[in-house]
């Protein structure tokens, strides 16, 4: 377990230095990246996404990291230019990178001792789906209580 809070801290840093970079260096870069790498249509969901959900911003950053919608390259740079918080980034990236960092530890620790067979238990599936079903569940709960 702490390989995966070593890398779940290390990512989160790694993702947060690339946010301020994008911060510094400016939109012209990323904008170019984008239209280079995604053919310009990177930015521009992730500009309205962003003011579509702009109350439920750390849900809509966590479903963007639990899920291969954007590449996350693309989610670390543009989030800086399309106005996200870096609060919001942070918390997002570290709890949205654990399910995978977790399985990412569990396949070296088993590569590393020789295990042979199934890599990847049920229980190992089912930490993963729960993580996922905790997370969407916290967002209908909060949004059923803060509507009413």
């Amino acid at each position: 377990m702490l390989g995966v809070v070593h890398c779940t801290l290390l990512g989160t840093l790694g993702a947060a230095c690339c946010y301020g970079l994008s911060y510094t260096v400016g939109t012209g870069l990323v904008e170019t990246a984008d239209r280079r790498l995604m053919k310009g249509e990177g930015l521009t969901k992730i500009r309205t996404q962003v003011t579509r959900y702009r109350k439920d911003l750390l849900v809509y950053l966590l479903f963007l990291r639990l899920t291969p919608i954007l590449p996350n390259w693309l989610v670390n740079l543009a989030s800086p230019v399309v106005g996200v918080p870096l609060s919001t980034f942070v918390l997002a990236t570290a709890a949205g990178i654990i399910p995978q960092t977790y399985l990412s530890v569990r396949f070296g620790a088993a590569v590393k001792v020789g295990e042979n067979g199934s890599m990847v238990t049920v229980w190992d599936t089912l930490l993963v789906a729960l993580i996922g079903a905790t997370v969407l569940l916290v967002y209908r709960l909060r949004k059923r209580f803060t509507t009413e």
